[in-house]
């Protein structure tokens, strides 16, 4: 496969799907349309309901000897594809569509979602062992008994039975529900990658729920990583936002 084909697949598998859209809707020559199409076939995305692009670009091959272009920025220089196609008149606009102001705040936000999964995912293992460490006592206190004989513990009178069950349940709370919710901040954090808007909204919706049901029970807890909190707040909030600007800006369009 071409090189020039590789950067353009690269480049497009790496978009948000708000940007790929976008993308659609600008002129460009018919090879990379074609590459363009994979991308949302690849990604299951109902290409039938994609609108009618527009004239395709007159351009050379995509065997071409890529232009150098210094001007280019460290930051964009995986898009240095633009300069690969002669039509100048569309590589701007391409590169707008695909870099608009929307593109990174939401992948910064969906980075936000990945790293507080791994977070809760990281509290879990280490909770987990913790409550392990805890229960070790007094489930070698009931080793060997049956389940109803009677053991003393905390000043109190437990079935054996109960014993095994009060630690086994404590251990699997502390391993559970952190862990629980970081795989579920991980799966949105790969929802935000393809659909960033509803799935930037259930992480901040999810993680104010895991933050007030923790504070019900401990309400020291709210000032516990409070940076991290304030931080994740800011990122999601403004992935949100600028979404929600692009989703206007491109009703505004499709209305003119």
């Amino acid at each position: 496969m071409l090189d020039s084909e590789k950067q353009y697949k690269w480049d497009f598998a790496s978009r948000d799907l708000n940007d790929l859209l976008d993308a659609w809707e600008v002129s460009m020559p018919e090879p990379i349309r074609k590459i363009l199409l994979r991308e949302f076939e690849a990604r299951h995305y109902r290409t039938k309901s994609l609108p009618t692009p527009p004239p395709a670009v007159e351009t050379t091959s995509l065997d071409s000897e890529p232009v150098k272009t210094p001007e280019l920025s460290s930051a964009s220089a995986s898009r240095a594809f633009v300069a690969d196609v002669q039509a100048a008149e569309w590589s701007t606009e391409v590169d707008k569509a695909l870099v608009g102001p929307h593109a990174n705040p939401s992948r910064a936000a969906a980075n936000w979602v990945l790293a507080l999964g791994i977070l809760h995912i990281l509290v879990g293992l280490w909770f987990g062992y913790d409550s392990v460490a805890e229960n070790q006592a007094p489930l070698e206190m009931v080793a060997g008994m049956g389940d109803n004989e009677i053991v003393q513990f905390e000043g109190e009178d437990f079935t054996a039975f109960e014993v095994r069950l009060i630690a086994y349940i404590s251990m699997g709370f502390a391993f559970g529900v952190p862990i629980g919710l970081g795989l579920v901040f991980l799966l949105l954090y790969w929802w935000a990658r393809k659909s960033p808007l509803p799935a930037l909204i259930t992480a901040l919706g999810l993680y104010v729920a895991a933050i007030a049901a923790n504070a019900i029970f401990d309400p020291s807890s709210l000032y516990h990583g409070l940076v991290f909190k304030i931080l994740f707040f800011c990122g999601i909030i403004a992935g949100i936002r600028a979404e929600l600007e692009s989703s206007r800006e491109k009703q505004v369009r499709e209305s003119a």
